[in-house]
């Protein structure tokens, strides 16, 4: 956030709130700021501009008002308003108000509520109840109150902005869901046209983290002691060249992903009976022991030899998408199959263009379901990033993606567009990893004095400035359930959980302590990361540690880290959600069972074990929502044992033409193609 001094229209202070702010409130003597990513209300000193308070609410917050003796916070993702008393900085009641409230305003004796879903709502402060719905036939975005009366902003209607070509710039992809399902790049274009059993609801911020259903009909519950699941698929589906959907084309799909994937395929299977001679022999994977069907019923049966916590949100994966059992056992990149999605894929000329349009035997899928896209066609064309970014600016193309653009490109870029550059959250977290089993990184002190010395606001400048990413002092990423903020690492902590400046006097003193100093340190990195690399290097320097850079290539890097026959300290590294679930971000950077070595697969870097930890992770996983407490517990104790270096968490960057509109981010989808409409 940031404070403006009218007179002279500068910018007079800067405040960290730990979250990503999108609603202010005045009031009971102090600003009020809801942070989004966080699940906070944070309460500012208008006259200092310190954080005074973060108080948690719910899920989402997306507007704040004050009245009738206190401030109330709309909850988007929960579908509640939260009221908060000034004096005592406490939540005292969580209302129910519709399914996705945005904006609220007091007016008229009551407290006015608007629901994306379609209505307004009088809340009366006294009841606490709503006593009145008001439908708008339309989304509902924001509320204000003018004589008496009270206004709404809405959306057009959806028939409105149906129709037209959207002309998307992308990177070169894979279209098909067993080739390119498992690639970041690929699964934009991919959503459109294909869908799993399960799903998460296609929404921006935390609201994308609700697990919904997709070809199944709702997300069922695990039976047999967590060993079996039974999915309904919907009723009617058919793919996009009018085949019939069946229940025994899932078991097909998982399979031909595992034969055309082989050894890479990821190991988010093996619990399912028969997975572990899929890994050993992915060519002849046969998972009929492990997935069965009844075609009279629409039921699919998914059979564990092991519980597995994490099965359902696996299944989210476009990797898994459903294909028709006729479809060959190979990747077909120039006629990808047919899928279930909003649009079918007519043409394909791999590694340079596609285009899809509309599937006509799609039906939508209710209001946590499926959406139809805007576009009546989607044209694909690929190439470099900053060849399709130039191209939005010349007009001949409407979207593109600028989340490898430095922080000057996209200050330029901001220059010559304006607002036509937009940016939503993402599941990402950039970090270095310190290999604890190695000097100078086996001592803590040296951990945590590199944590306290580093400068995150200069490694986002450097990774795209602020538009693509923040500062932060943990593993979680913004957008996960039982993600808040919190920062052991800086100078000046606030309640909110911000980084604001490095602290090097006390890491200075760590490293006394530690007497390591002098203890040379080579960083790795690669490429895209070098200068992120040469800060670490500075910053290093700094406290003593004589250091250097080296650069490996994308696939070395991988290969070096797990090397036994290597003895790597320190290196850099990202890592995004493939799925917003805390448990599994977090063990696949600091459990014990994450580091294989030689094994590329590996993604615990720093070669970090405690058992107590993977313990509590569990734990927390087990409690599900309500286990945000403990996941705050946890990350205090990663960050106490400090075997990484958070370093920003990355948000998706895009720019469009002028006849694009309703940009849309997922945390872990990226853009949301199908909500884009162009004039």
């Amino acid at each position: 956030m940031v404070r403006i001094d009218l007179r002279s229209g500068l910018v007079t202070r800067r405040i960290a709130v730990g979250g990503h702010p999108v609603a202010l409130a005045t009031g009971a003597g102090a600003v009020w700021a809801a942070a989004e990513d966080s699940g906070a209300v944070v309460r500012i000193d208008p006259g200092s501009g310190d954080v005074l308070e973060a108080i948690a609410v719910g899920n989402g917050p997306s507007a704040l008002a004050m009245g009738f003796g206190a401030v109330w916070a709309a909850n988007r993702q929960d579908g509640t308003v939260s009221r908060i008393d000034p004096a005592t900085g406490r939540v005292t009641d969580t209302l129910p108000a519709g399914r996705a409230p945005v904006a609220l305003v007091a007016a008229g004796g009551a407290l006015w509520v608007a629901d994306a879903a379609g209505t307004v709502l009088r809340l009366d402060p006294d009841s606490r109840t709503i006593t009145e719905s008001v439908r708008t036939d339309s989304t509902p975005a924001a509320l204000a109150a003018v004589d008496g009366a009270v206004w709404v902003a809405a959306a057009a209607p959806p028939a409105a902005h149906r129709g037209g070509t959207l002309r998307y710039g992308s990177l070169p992809i894979y279209l098909d869901p067993g080739d390119g399902g498992y690639d970041l790049d690929s699964t934009a274009v991919i959503g459109l046209a294909y869908d799993g059993l399960l799903t998460y609801r296609r929404e921006g911020g935390v609201a994308g983290a609700r697990l919904v259903g997709g070809l199944a009909v709702a997300v069922p519950e695990p039976v047999g002691g967590g060993r079996r699941y039974v999915f309904r698929l919907r009723p009617g589906l058919r793919y996009s060249d009018g085949t019939r959907v069946r229940a025994a084309d899932f078991r097909t799909s998982v399979e031909r992903a595992w034969r055309i994937q082989g050894r890479f395929m990821p190991p988010f299977l093996d619990a399912i009976e028969g997975g572990a001679r899929c890994r050993a022999l992915p060519k002849s994977c046969d998972l009929s022991r492990g997935i069965g069907s009844d075609e009279s019923t629409g039921t699919i049966t998914i059979r564990l030899r092991r519980p597995d916590q994490e099965l359902l949100q696996k299944l989210t994966l476009p990797l898994l998408s459903m294909v028709p059992a006729s479809t060959p056992r190979r990747e077909l990149p120039r006629r990808p199959p047919p899928g279930t999605g909003p649009y079918r894929i007519d043409r394909v000329v791999p590694g340079r263009r596609a285009l899809l349009t509309r599937n006509r035997y799609f039906r939508a899928r209710g209001l946590d379901g499926r959406p139809a896209g805007f576009a009546g066609r989607v044209e694909v064309t690929m190439g470099a990033e900053r060849a399709q970014v130039a191209a939005v600016e010349r007009g001949r193309l409407d979207l593109a993606t600028a989340f490898d653009s430095t922080a000057e490109q996209l200050a330029a870029l901001r220059t010559r567009v304006g607002t036509r550059v937009k940016s939503g959250s993402a599941a990402f977290t950039q970090l270095a990893w310190l290999n604890v089993e190695a000097p100078p990184f086996d001592d803590l002190r040296v951990r945590r004095a590199l944590n306290l010395a580093v400068d995150r606001a200069r490694v986002v400048e450097l990774t795209g400035g602020s538009e693509a990413g923040s500062p932060t002092c943990q593993v979680l990423p913004p957008g996960l359930p039982g993600y808040r903020p919190i920062c052991p690492f800086t100078v000046a902590a606030s309640p909110a959980g911000a980084w604001t400046a490095p602290d090097r006097v006390r890491a200075q003193r760590l490293v006394t302590a530690s007497g390591a100093r002098g203890t040379p340190v080579e960083v790795w990195t690669w490429p895209e990361r070098r200068t992120v690399g040469r800060h670490l290097v500075g910053v290093l320097r700094g406290l003593g540690f004589p250091s250097r850079l080296r650069v490996f290539d994308d696939h070395k890097y991988l290969l070096a880290v797990v090397d036994p026959g290597e003895r790597p300290q320190i290196g850099v590294t990202g890592w995004i959600a493939d799925f917003p679930e805390p448990a599994a971000f977090v063990r696949a950077l600091i459990s014990c069972r994450a580091y294989v070595p030689a094994d590329p697969q590996s993604t615990n870097a720093s070669r970090f074990c405690d058992p107590s930890i993977d313990s509590a992770i569990g734990r927390a996983q087990a409690s599900g929502p309500g286990a945000g407490a403990a996941w705050q517990r946890i990350e205090r104790r990663i960050a106490d044992s400090a075997p990484l270096v958070p370093l920003a968490t990355r948000r998706w960057v895009a720019v469009t033409s002028a006849r694009a509109d309703n940009l849309r981010f997922h945390s872990n989808y990226g853009v949301l193609l199908e909500q884009v409409w162009v004039k």
